[in-house]
């Protein structure tokens, strides 16, 4: 059906982009409400940057949808709109060269990704638990835009996991379902090894979680990607094997209990 409504935009010379584009932001409204979001709303974003050729004010209409529809709609919406412009980090430059100009104006598009930026953040402050595509936002705050930085994503996770109240339980229970084929997202944002690996050792899920508290503490290439993802340099004498477990080089890690861990902080009230 998208498809067939791609062809027909890019065919047609009479187009009522402002009512499709309402249509569209209604529909990944209801879309979200059901539970059903991502791939749904995938589908409508992309149409929705389809409608900007024939719109007469495409800066305006621009704005109006990725403020009405849920955050990871928006981003995908904005990742059609911004890829021509460079506006997403880490893409390879041929798919920048070749990425559809769904509009020309660069400041409508970067005033577009400040908004959604300003929702994402306010996200983590208000009803972040009630998100469920949080890894899809995460990646826009870190690489949405050329203002982007993986440091806003990391700080978001920060936020959510010491000082949202259920918020660690929310970020392990969305991360589950990727832990057999996908288990980076456990790790992409983790603000500092140790500091996870407490607070999840003292939280009341830390039986479930040994495997993922153990990579945290002794698995080497974990350690090294957290630290370089925060502009750190990653110790230099952690052994591990592939599974997370300590390796024989690291005595004073292997020895390393929850007893010998401090405190977690921002655990009261949360998952504790």
């Amino acid at each position: 059906m998208v498809n067939h409504m791609t062809a027909y935009l890019e065919t047609s010379e009479s187009v009522d982009a402002q009512g499709l584009l309402t249509a569209l932001a209604s529909a990944c409204r209801e879309i979200a409400s059901a539970g059903v979001l991502t791939r749904a709303c995938h589908a409508s974003a992309n149409l929705a940057a389809c409608c900007l050729p024939h719109a007469s004010e495409p800066a305006a209409l621009s704005l109006e949808f990725v403020d009405d529809v849920p955050l990871v709609a928006g981003l995908d919406f904005l990742v059609n709109i911004g890829m021509r412009h460079a506006e997403v980090r880490g893409v390879q430059p041929h798919k920048i060269k070749e990425a559809t100009v769904f509009i020309g104006d660069l400041d409508a598009v970067q005033n577009c990704i400040a908004s959604w930026t300003a929702r994402a953040i306010d996200l983590f402050a208000t009803d972040v638990l009630k998100e469920p595509d949080l890894f899809t936002v995460l990646y826009g705050l870190a690489n949405l835009g050329r203002a982007s930085d993986e440091k806003f994503a990391i700080q978001a996770l920060k936020q959510l996991c010491m000082l949202t109240p259920g918020g660690l339980k929310h970020f392990l229970r969305l991360a589950a379902p990727s832990k057999d084929f996908n288990d980076i997202v456990f790790f992409l944002y983790v603000w500092d090894a140790d500091e996870m690996a407490d607070l999840v050792e003292a939280s009341t899920v830390a039986a479930d979680h040994d495997w993922y508290i153990a990579r945290l503490r002794s698995n080497r290439e974990t350690r090294q990607l957290i630290a370089q993802r925060n502009g750190v340099s990653p110790e230099a004498d952690i052994s591990s094997e592939a599974d997370g477990k300590p390796g024989e080089a690291a005595p004073d890690e292997r020895a390393r209990g929850s007893d010998d861990a401090e405190p977690a902080k921002g655990t009261d009230g949360n998952d504790g």
